[in-house]
């Protein structure tokens, strides 16, 4: 019995935003802004679909990281930056 009574007064966090009409509003308007700015930019799907593979092949070369090969180009990158 002591179990179910720690069950039910299990804390949870309060809300940001406690007023739930302003929470939704705002969480609308902002699918609503989105949706607008999205609607008006002209997309090239077929320059999105040529660029995807190069895109995959960027992420790609981040895995498995290679900082003892690459120490040298690093070096003088971060050299650079400075």
């Amino acid at each position: 019995m002591a179990e179910s009574a720690l069950a039910s007064r299990r804390w949870s966090k309060p809300p940001f935003i406690k007023d739930p009409r302003l929470r939704w509003g705002i969480g609308l308007g902002v699918a609503v802004y989105l949706a607008l700015a999205f609607g008006t930019m002209e997309i090239n799907w077929g320059r999105v679909a040529e660029g995807l593979p190069r895109g995959v092949k960027f992420i790609a070369a981040f895995f498995p990281p290679d900082f003892i090969s690459r120490a040298d180009e690093i070096f003088d990158g971060i050299y650079e930056s400075l």
